[in-house]
């Protein structure tokens, strides 16, 4: 029988424009065919969809995108997706087509991105939009604004656009882009989803084991997955989800999984390759890694070959984190996101309860916020409002409500902040004053200023167990300053040596401060601190001081360059780096590089995408399936004796 063409499609958000049907033989496409009257570029790395209805079965060909140059120079390739609809959000990715290069002397016009395979689609609603490459700002589009009409989060270009399409930002451009179908009657589904790879599992405590896995693909979309445990169902998921919690379980005990993806006809795939995990003993401790890149928390399991265990997702507007604490006592992880000052909008923070796995409360906070850090007892919450604010003061905000409940002048552009082991002195970084600021936790009251320090500021800090020592890295050194905190004077100024195989020239293109990351070993025997211009971190014996003065005895390369932009990002977003040591000293996690250090091989044993992206990550043990134990943000010493 002939396939009956039309022009057909109506989408599904108010402002689309599509046609009406001609005649039989007109090509069928819904989407917005016309050209809108606002311009914008496409940021690097990122995929976006809009939502429109197929109204009778087909088979979609192409996607066609109005593009224009944005003024860029340069190349930039993208490639056109279609999402499966499921619960008014974008779901399994249902086809990519072949990738095109726009380049800023290419014309203005519609361009085709075609199928390799047309897709066989039902009648129903879809997402259709594009993935774009690396080079940013090159391909201009148009767009209409109309409200909530587009989704899009952070993709890594040369990963592939990813399936299921994972948490949206909507926003208002509407872009010009459509598909083109043949319409005809519905195929019946007769084959089966992919088999579905890469399942893990993970014992998250003596009683339950944490599955996940990577998406099947469907010709017509994934309708849920089955899973068995020791052969037997214990569950069926519905929709996109990739992940199962097994609760319930015994400890010690191993447990082997298996599962299948089925489609909407109730065609089932084959069963995956089994995956095994042993519940951990009652009287364990298990030691996780959390990173916080845009919007989600990725927990490794440091005992396990860094395995991803379980990915938090954060609200929508938690594209920026600037800091994270966590208080084992109350289960309570504070995660501050957004602004670090007033004029830009300033910034909230928000509780996680660990246990719980839900938010607790978030609270908004007009100064800003910055890197802060909780008291032992988790009573107070030390919050600076911001380095890019005009302000000095660090509030003292309510452990349980987040409320303000007081206030400390610790100098100007307020940054980074340390709570002392006892939770007696708090110790404030701010960014454009000399002195590293020490105030009394009982009394809010500022007792000791340590400086003047390097360039008049204060970036990335840390100090020792005992608070005798403070280790201070400054804006436009390669090197850090060690300092007695009891005279508050600086004690040696130390570079990154030798200058010709670790150059720095102060104001070269990049971050400020080149050595923004340093590290006590817990045992207070090294401090480790970031090269970013050259990619490397350095190690130095301290085990002379006060007497004598650091000594560089490592210089370890990365294994990716601290360059470019973090994937997700939407403010200070620059690739400077960061450290923190694992509690036992076995780890040294290095932000904005992505690895994990053997501090006894000085080799990386891995290389964690999430910490690619990302500065602010901390260590929180657990046992019996509470959180035990914490690290700060900052890598500190805990020699008390």
């Amino acid at each position: 029988m002939l396939a009956c063409v039309g022009l057909l499609g109506a989408p599904l958000l108010a402002g689309a424009s599509v046609g009406v049907a001609a005649a039989a033989e007109a090509p069928a496409t819904f989407g917005k065919t016309s050209v809108g009257v606002s311009s914008d570029a496409f940021a690097a790395n990122r995929k976006r969809v809009s939502q429109y209805s197929l109204p009778v079965a087909g088979r979609v060909s192409k996607l066609s995108i109005y593009l224009a140059p944005s003024g860029t120079s340069g190349q930039q390739a993208l490639e056109g997706v279609l999402y499966a609809n499921t619960a008014g959000k974008p779901g399994n990715l249902l086809g990519t087509t072949a990738p095109l290069t726009f380049s800023s002397t290419s014309s203005a016009g519609w361009y085709d991105l075609s199928f390799a395979t047309p897709l066989n689609l039902a009648a129903g609603s879809y997402w259709i939009g594009v993935i774009t490459g690396e080079s940013g700002k090159v391909a201009g589009f148009r767009y209409d604004s109309v409200a909530g009409s587009r989704d899009w989060n952070a993709n890594t270009y040369t990963s592939g656009p990813s399936n299921p399409f994972g948490a949206v930002t909507a926003d208002s451009e509407q872009t010009s882009l459509y598909a083109t179908y043949t319409a005809g009657e519905a195929v019946k589904d007769t084959t089966p989803p992919s088999t579905p790879q890469g399942l893990t599992a993970a014992a998250a405590g003596s009683t339950q084991i944490d599955l996940s896995w990577g998406a099947s693909n469907d010709d017509v979309g994934v309708a849920g997955y089955t899973i068995r445990r020791e052969g037997a169902v214990i569950a069926t998921t519905a929709g996109t989800t990739t992940s199962y919690t097994d609760s319930g379980l015994s400890p010690a005990t191993s447990y082997t999984y298996t599962f299948d993806a089925f489609d909407a006809a109730g065609l089932h795939s084959s069963q995956s390759t089994p995956a095994s995990a042993t519940t951990l003993s009652s009287s364990g401790t298990q030691h996780y890694e959390y990173v916080f890149p845009s919007n989600a928390i990725d927990v490794y399991d440091m005992d396990n070959g860094h395995k991803l265990i379980k990915t938090i997702t954060l609200p929508a507007a938690a594209t920026d984190i600037r800091g994270a604490a966590a208080c084992p006592a109350t289960h309570i992880l504070y995660v501050s996101y957004g602004h670090d000052s007033s004029a830009s909008g300033g910034g909230l923070m928000l509780a996680y309860d660990l246990v719980g796995e839900k938010i607790l409360w978030t609270h908004s906070y007009p100064e800003g916020i910055d890197s802060m850090a909780v008291s032992p007892n988790c009573t107070s919450v030390y919050m600076p409002v911001g380095e890019a604010s005009s302000a000095s003061n660090w509030n003292v905000l309510d452990g349980s409500t987040g409320n303000i409940a007081g206030s400390i002048e610790g100098g100007s552009g307020p940054h980074n902040t340390i709570v002392s082991l006892n939770g007696e002195h708090v110790y404030m970084g701010p960014r454009t004053s000399s002195y590293l600021t020490v105030a009394e936790t009982a009394t809010n009251k500022v007792i000791k200023k340590i400086g003047p320090l390097l360039n008049g500021g204060v970036r990335p800090f840390t100090i020792n167990g005992k608070e005798t020592l403070a280790f201070t890295t400054a804006t436009g050194y390669l090197g850090f300053q060690v300092s007695s905190i009891s005279t508050g004077q600086v004690l040696y100024t130390v570079p990154v040596s030798p200058s010709s195989e670790f150059p720095y020239t102060p104001g070269q293109p990049g971050p400020s401060s080149p050595s923004h990351g340093i590290s006590l070993s817990p045992d207070e025997k090294e401090v480790w601190v970031i090269d970013q211009p050259n990619s490397y971190v350095h190690v130095y014996d301290i085990t002379g001081l006060p007497a004598s003065a650091p000594t560089q005895v490592a210089n370890i390369k990365l294994t990716r360059q601290m360059a470019g932009t973090q994937v997700g990002c939407t403010y200070d977003c620059l690739r400077e780096g960061w450290l923190q040591h694992s509690l036992d000293g076995r780890f040294v996690y290095v932000g904005d590089s992505g690895d994990v250090i053997d501090t006894k091989t000085h080799q990386s044993v891995a290389n964690l995408e999430p910490l690619y992206n990302s500065r602010v990550f901390l260590e929180i043990d657990w046992s019996g399936g509470v959180p035990v134990a914490t690290s700060t943000r900052s890598g500190m010493g805990y020699v008390t004796h």
